[in-house]
């Protein structure tokens, strides 16, 4: 009898998996002396890797994982409440998961940026262009 693991069991484990991929962009970013301002850069080019992968001829995800994973690691706190609040507000409503992130991110950037130390004026614009490339990408998911 083949046994199988519960769809919530697998959707964390293909979570954590995808969400690895903007961790270890900022880590090589960090172990290669980027500054900061930078590791957008490096999370936008593994989501456009994980959004077209070669060996899928071009047909992937989203890379909304990707992004929370680079995110935490960015944004610590600031992930911390947001995914608090993303949470309730998804038990709350039971949909549209990722309209609430799309709204939200913003403001964690934003809230990173004016605490200061977490993020400068140009590592914000460029984690915003990350989002919009976010929001752009997974539109037709946002119902």
């Amino acid at each position: 009898m083949e046994r199988r693991w519960p769809p919530h069991c697998r959707y964390s484990i293909f979570f954590l998996g995808d969400s690895t991929k903007g961790i270890l962009a900022i880590f090589i970013a960090y172990m290669f002396g980027i500054s900061k301002s930078w590791w957008p850069l490096f999370v936008l080019i593994a989501i456009i890797g994980h959004s077209y992968p070669i060996w899928l001829k071009g047909k992937g995800g989203v890379g909304v994982a990707a992004a929370v994973g680079s995110f935490v690691v960015m944004f610590p706190l600031e992930s911390a409440a947001f995914g608090i609040l993303a949470g309730t507000l998804w038990l709350t409503f039971k949909k549209g998961i990722m309209f609430i992130i799309s709204l939200l991110w913003p403001f964690v950037i934003l809230i990173g940026y004016l605490r200061g130390g977490t993020i400068d004026l140009l590592g914000a614009v460029m984690t915003l262009l990350l989002v919009s490339w976010l929001f752009i990408k997974g539109w037709n998911n946002l119902k």
